[in-house]
């Protein structure tokens, strides 16, 4: 809905698309009326200023037309497959120092790409909420560095990402979690509270 609220779009649908068993992107697939339209960049820019970052495609296409089954309705099946390194926008840039080069080989892992420069946009790479969890996570593991979750969202390209990590002198052991009391009360994270809300509406 917020899709076709944009500038140029006559018609669009947003499905699930599953990259991977434990990974699942948003992929929008439009028809425009005014050319160019269509631009990834743009329409992810316009839908960031309505929506959370979780409701916002990885990718988008472009149709001349939606297709539909004989009686008129989507035909879903027939919605062609993403290719997440089309979204890679920008001239390859090779990693240029250590860290670079693990953030890269992070990202591609993750993101399931042959390769990955250092200025490509993680979000625009088929990035999303649940795997910026899962960079931040490796990213402990592989460089024994704790790194909060916006500093991706701050600084989404492994040039932008990797100074932030070097002059970040705090390793996971300086951070040991301190055990709280078994009847202290515990909030929700936002993806516990985004599964309740769900939850609420769809049962089961």
């Amino acid at each position: 809905a917020e899709l076709q609220q944009c500038v140029g779009i006559a018609q669009a649908v947003v499905v699930v698309h599953a990259a991977s068993v434990d990974d699942e992107r948003l992929v929008a697939y439009v028809k425009t009326d005014i050319a160019g339209s269509a631009d990834s960049t743009r329409l992810r820019d316009a839908l960031l200023e309505r929506l959370p970052d979780y409701m916002v495609p990885s990718a988008y296409i472009e149709l001349d037309e939606l297709p539909t089954t004989p009686n008129g309705k989507l035909d879903r099946g027939a919605l062609p497959a993403p290719d997440w390194s089309a979204s890679l926008t920008t001239a390859y840039a090779a990693p240029r120092t250590p860290v670079e080069e693990v953030l890269c080989e992070i990202w591609v892992d993750l993101l399931q790409l042959q390769r990955i420069g250092i200025h490509d946009d993680f979000f625009r790479a088929g990035g999303h909420s649940l795997l910026a969890a899962r960079v931040v996570a490796r990213i402990a593991d592989t460089l024994n560095k704790q790194l909060p979750l916006k500093a991706l969202f701050d600084h989404p390209t492994v040039s932008a990402l990797a100074p932030v990590l070097e002059a970040n002198s705090v390793t996971s052991t300086e951070h040991q979690l301190a055990p709280r009391s078994p009847d202290a009360t515990i909030p929700l994270s936002a993806a516990q509270r985004h599964l309740w809300l769900l939850d609420q509406l769809a049962p089961g």
